[in-house]
C-alpha cells in the first residue's frame, strides 16, 4: 500500500479518449468489410418476422427452414437472444441488421452440393471492445470514488453543507465509516484499477506496516465487540441481512487473534442494482443488499464484517450515451428517420418492455431489433433520463431508461441494445441449459436427482445468480454469493457413483440420506478439486481446517408465491470444522417455455 498521489488518478476526459481510440479501430473495420450476401438472388425474398427474445441459434435454424437458405450461428453466438419486429422487407436486410445489432459478421461457404451456407460469427476485435469498454466503467467509478478520497480534507462544516443523501457526507461524516476510506485513499492507481476490474484485493495483515496494523486492530476489536454483543442477545440468529437471510447455519468463528492470520480486504460487490465498495478483517464474510423500509425508503445493509467505503448507483459503471452507435461511438443523425414523438410516447403506455417495441415497430412501420435478457437487470436505471437533443431524441431515451438500453439507428432500422451489456450477458443462461434441466425435472415428477443438480457445475458463478434472478428479485444478485458452487458440484460429479432422488431437508430415521461427502471420503483428484473451492472462500483456510471439510446436498422446500415461475429449490450445506459457510441454494428450472413458439416468419 502506497500513499495515494492525486495526478496520477485518471481523470473523466481519459474515458472519452479510451473510448475514441476503441471506436477508431471500429470504423477503420467496418470499412475494409466485404458483403459475403453478394450474387445470391435468394436473399431479396421478402420476410416478415416477429421474435421475440430467441436465442441466435433457434431463430436462425427456423429461418433457414422457411426461407430455404442454410444459416446458422457459431459457438460463441448461438446463445445471443433477439428481439425482431417490423414489416415484410428483403432477407439481406434481416441479415444484415442482425450482425450490425450484435457486432457480428456473417461468413460464407459452400456445401458438399455446392450450395451458399452462411455462418453468424463473432468478430476478432468484439472481445477486445468489451474489454476496453469495461475497463472504461471500472475506470469511471474509481473516479467516483477518489472524489470522496479527496474530499477527506474538507472540515465536518463543509461535509454538513453537501446534500443529506450525498453519499460522500455520509460516509466521512461518521469516524468509523470514515476509516476505510482514508485506508482506500493509501491504494496506488494501479491498485485501484486492479480492484475494480477483478472485485477482491487482498493484503496479508502480518504484510501491513504497525501504522496501519495499530489502527486496525482497534476497528476490528470494536467491530468484534459488536457482533459478540449481538449473538448474546439473540443466541442462535444471525445479524440480520435482509429479507432473504439464512438464519439457519452456525455463526462463523472470529477471534481477535484470528486477525494475525486473515487479511485486509477490498471488495467491490453488487446487490439491488447498486455497486458496494467496502473492506473487511478476519473471517466474517462480506454481503451486501438494498432493501426498503415500511414507509419506501431505501436502506443500504451490509454485515458486519465489513465496514463500507461508498455505495454508489447502478448506473455509476455506465460509460456509453443514452444513444448513438455502441461500436463506432457514432452519432445519430439529424437526418435519421426516427419514429415521431407523439408514436413512441404512445408506446410508452405499454407494460412490458417487449410490448413497447412491437407496438413501436406497429405505428411506426420501422423494423425494430434489440438484444435481450431473462435474467434480470445488473443496474438500477436512474430515477430520471439523461435528457439530451429534441423531443424526438429525448423521448426515446426516455423509453429506453426503465430497461437501461441505449439506441441507435442504421438506415430505417431502429436498434437496442442493452447498455451495459458486456456485463449483463454475463449473467445470462443459456435457453438451451434451461430447456434441458426442465425436460429431466419434469420426466422425475419435479423430484430433482443428483444428477440434473450436477447440471449446474456447467454455470459460471454469475450465471448463476442470474439463474438465482429469474426467481427472486428485481436485480441479479452478486455473482460472489456463488462463488465456490461449481467447484462444490465438481467434487461430487468427480467421484459420486449413485445417482439417487434428493430427500427434501432432513431425511427421516431410515431414510434416503442426503449425498454427502467429508475430506476422509475424497480421492486425491477431489482434494484437488477441493484446493480449488478453498480459493473461491473470502477468508485464508489452515491445511488443517481443510481437513475438517463436508458438504451436503438436499432438495429445500419451495418459499416462492403463487405467481412466480416453477422452480425446484436446492441446498448445498458445507463446513470446515467450526465454521459453517453461508448455504448455497440453487433453483433449477421445473419449466421452461421457449421463446420459439412466440416466432413467427412469413413469406410474401
Amino acid at each position: 500500500m502506497v500513499r495515494h498521489a492525486p495526478g496520477r488518478i485518471p481523470s473523466p476526459p481519459g474515458l472519452i479518449l479510451l473510448l475514441v481510440l476503441a471506436a477508431a479501430g471500429y470504423a477503420s473495420a467496418q470499412e475494409n468489410r466485404y458483403d459475403p450476401f453478394a450474387g445470391d438472388t435468394r436473399l431479396e425474398q421478402k420476410v416478415t418476422v416477429s421474435a421475440e427474445g430467441q436465442s441466435l441459434g433457434e431463430f436462425l435454424e427456423l429461418l433457414a427452414g422457411r426461407t430455404g437458405v442454410a444459416l446458422t450461428a457459431s459457438r460463441q453466438t448461438a446463445d445471443d437472444k433477439v428481439v425482431i419486429f417490423g414489416p415484410s422487407r428483403p432477407l439481406r436486410e434481416i441479415l444484415t441488421d442482425l450482425a450490425t445489432l450484435f457486432d457480428h459478421r456473417w461468413t460464407r461457404e459452400r456445401d458438399a452440393e455446392g450450395s451458399r451456407r452462411y455462418t453468424l460469427a463473432r468478430t476478432a476485435r468484439a472481445p477486445a471492445h468489451e474489454q476496453r469498454l469495461a475497463r472504461a466503467a471500472a475506470e469511471k467509478v474509481m473516479s467516483q470514488v477518489d472524489e470522496q478520497v479527496r474530499a477527506l480534507g474538507e472540515t465536518p462544516e463543509q461535509l454538513a453543507r453537501r446534500p443529506q443523501q450525498d453519499p460522500i457526507r455520509r460516509f466521512l461524516s461518521d469516524p468509523e465509516l470514515r476509516f476505510p476510506t482514508e485506508l482506500y485513499a493509501e491504494l496506488t492507481p494501479e491498485q485501484r484499477i486492479a480492484l475494480y476490474l477483478r472485485r477482491k484485493l487482498d493484503f496479508p495483515f502480518r504484510s501491513l506496516p504497525e501504522r496501519y496494523q495499530t489502527p486496525l486492530r482497534k476497528v476490528y476489536a470494536e467491530r468484534l465487540g459488536i457482533f459478540e454483543r449481538y449473538v448474546r442477545e439473540n443466541p442462535g440468529v444471525l445479524p440480520p441481512m435482509g429479507k432473504d437471510a439464512d438464519d439457519s447455519r452456525r455463526l462463523f468463528v472470529d477471534r481477535p487473534e484470528d486477525l494475525d492470520k486473515g487479511s485486509l480486504r477490498f471488495r467491490v460487490r453488487r446487490g439491488g442494482g447498486h455497486l458496494f465498495i467496502g473492506m473487511g478483517l478476519g473471517v466474517l464474510p462480506f454481503r451486501a443488499d438494498v432493501d426498503r423500509d415500511p414507509s419506501g425508503k431505501r436502506q443500504y445493509i451490509t454485515s458486519l464484517g465489513f465496514w463500507g467505503v461508498t455505495i454508489l448507483e447502478g448506473p455509476a459503471s455506465w460509460v456509453l450515451p443514452p444513444h448513438g452507435n455502441p461500436y463506432t461511438l457514432e452519432k445519430v443523425s439529424e437526418e435519421a428517420p426516427l419514429p415521431e414523438a407523439a408514436i413512441t410516447r404512445g408506446v410508452l403506455r405499454e407494460k412490458t418492455w417487449l410490448d413497447r417495441l412491437r407496438n413501436l415497430a406497429k405505428t411506426s412501420g420501422r423494423p425494430i431489433v434489440a438484444d435481450y435478457y431473462r435474467s434480470k437487470p445488473v443496474a438500477q436505471p436512474p430515477d430520471e433520463p439523461e435528457l439530451s437533443g429534441d423531443e424526438t431524441t429525448r423521448v426515446l431515451d426516455t423509453l429506453c431508461r426503465p430497461e437501461g438500453y441505449l439506441w441507435w439507428t442504421h438506415e430505417r432500422t431502429l436498434f437496442f441494445r442493452k447498455r451495459e451489456w458486456y456485463e449483463q450477458k454475463r449473467y445470462e443462461v443459456p435457453d438451451r441449459w434451461l430447456a434441458a434441466v426442465a425436460k429431466r425435472l419434469r420426466a422425475g415428477g419435479g423430484h430433482p436427482r443428483l444428477a440434473d443438480v450436477l447440471l449446474a457445475a456447467q454455470l459460471t458463478p454469475a450465471q448463476l445468480a442470474g439463474l438465482t434472478s429469474l426467481y427472486e428479485g428485481e436485480f441479479s444478485g452478486d455473482e460472489e454469493t456463488y462463488a465456490g458452487l461449481p467447484e462444490l458440484l465438481a467434487i461430487f460429479k468427480a467421484g459420486w457413483v449413485r445417482d439417487i432422488v434428493l430427500p427434501l431437508g432432513a431425511p427421516a430415521p431410515g431414510g434416503i440420506p442426503a449425498p454427502q461427502l467429508g475430506f476422509p471420503d475424497l480421492s486425491l483428484r477431489q482434494r484437488n478439486l477441493l484446493a480449488a473451492f478453498l480459493e473461491t472462500r473470502d477468508f485464508p483456510v489452515t491445511p488443517e481446517g481443510a481437513q475438517t471439510f463436508r458438504v451436503a446436498i438436499s432438495r429445500a422446500p419451495e418459499t416462492g408465491s403463487d405467481g412466480d415461475p416453477p422452480r425446484v429449490l436446492v441446498r448445498l450445506k458445507w463446513s470446515l470444522g467450526m465454521e459453517e459457510g453461508m448455504p448455497y441454494g440453487l433453483s433449477l428450472p421445473l419449466q421452461f417455455q421457449a421463446p420459439g413458439t412466440a416466432t413467427r416468419i412469413d413469406l410474401q
